[in-house]
């Protein structure tokens, strides 16, 4: 996402053959990861509309657009290429299997947002963006296009877990600095009040610093699902019957030959259940 966003920025200031391209196969590249990337499609359409300054029917019977489309469409069906041959599987994922759900507008700010990257930095995030869609409307609305976009997602179709703002935290960082030091920074010309701006800007960082250092020795650690694993293999004795009450958060204890049967015989006495 942020090198799709270089790459359409400097479109922007130069709109070459090579940055249309170039943008194309990371957009592409994002989209094949996760599907919601798409919404740079329209933050791509924002730079291209920008650079042209044709006016919209010219802009949009551009070749270099349908060049794009062109990369675009081949990118992502070289990294995704199941979509075509399994078109239908395809489908059924983007429309029926992907879990989601109305989040309101308050969850990822106060619990995602102001939990991982801090209350105040989010909030000097939204006020910068804010700034530099006022000081220039037409960059502003192109570099402030995705995280609206995206949070309008994430509110109406979206998951509860924090991970899921993870796209929007450079685009707030930006805001945050663009904030404190284009805007506060220039304004006050004695050195104690920037040295203060710079310390400042230091000590609202050190909470997600701790956070960003504690989840990554979590992450090293092993799971503790395979940790009680092996405690079972050490401590219980074999064919211990062991109730689990969720499969997912549960040790991932293999089962013998025997309980499948059993667990089959079962499943072909209920008529509902035959396609499992």
């Amino acid at each position: 996402v942020l090198l799709s966003y270089i790459l359409m920025a400097q479109l922007i200031y130069k709109p070459s053959i090579k940055n249309y391209v170039f943008s194309a196969v990371f957009i592409g590249l994002s989209i094949a990861t996760k599907y919601n990337a798409a919404i740079l499609l329209p933050c791509f359409l924002a730079a291209h509309l920008i650079s042209r300054n044709k006016g919209f029917v010219k802009s949009v019977f551009d070749v270099k657009l349908a060049l794009f489309a062109l990369v675009i469409g081949i990118t992502f069906i070289i990294c995704n290429p199941f979509s075509i041959l399994d078109w239908n599987f395809f489908l059924l994922n983007i429309t029926g299997r992907i879990r989601q759900g109305y989040m309101g507008w308050t969850h990822h700010i106060s619990y995602s947002l102001f939990e991982g990257m801090g209350a105040l930095t989010t909030l000097l995030g939204i006020l910068g963006l804010v700034w530099i869609a006022r000081n220039d409307i037409k960059k502003g609305v192109f570099f402030v296009l995705f995280p609206a976009i995206f949070y309008l997602h994430l509110v109406y179709a979206s998951q509860p877990f924090p991970r899921y703002v993870l796209p929007m935290i450079p685009f707030l960082s930006i805001g945050a600095g663009y904030f404190l030091y284009e805007y506060l920074y220039g304004r006050f010309k004695p050195r104690i009040f920037k040295t203060s701006i710079v310390l400042f800007s230091i000590i609202i960082l050190v909470p997600a610093i701790i956070k960003s250092v504690k989840a990554d020795w979590l992450f090293t650690r092993t799971d503790t699902r395979i940790e009680a694993v092996e405690w079972i293999k050490n401590n219980i004795k074999p064919k211990t019957a062991i109730a689990l009450d969720h499969l997912f958060f549960s040790p991932p204890l293999k089962q013998t030959a025997e309980q499948i049967k059993e667990k089959e015989a079962i499943i072909a006495k209920q008529p509902e259940l035959k396609d499992l």
